[in-house]
């Protein structure tokens, strides 16, 4: 259905993730620094990043951890992955490390 579905994201190394609560704020930093502030289901799947996972394993993590359907949380993930690589946040993460 969705390519994005199959990546195994990985968060940035050079991202700065500021906690406070359940919430992050990411920043990263260079010329021009993007910011991002996370809610608690978006800062859940950010932490769920981590280059094993797939997309699809996160989407199906957030289904058993929030009130959520697999269509919506699969649909969900995808959409914020896809927003995080284009941010250059998240690294596409397949074959990258081996």
């Amino acid at each position: 259905m969705d390519e994005v579905l199959a990546l195994r994201p990985l968060r940035h190394p050079g991202v700065e993730a500021r906690e406070l609560g359940r919430e992050i704020t990411l920043v990263m930093p260079g010329d021009a620094p993007v910011s991002r502030e996370l809610n608690e289901v978006a800062s859940r799947i950010w932490e769920l990043c981590d280059g094993r996972r797939t997309v699809e394993d996160i989407a199906a993590a957030i289904v058993e951890e929030f009130d959520v359907d697999a269509a919506t949380a699969r649909t969900d993930t995808a959409d914020f992955v896809r927003e995080m690589l284009q941010d250059g946040l998240l690294l596409p993460g397949n074959g990258a490390s081996g």
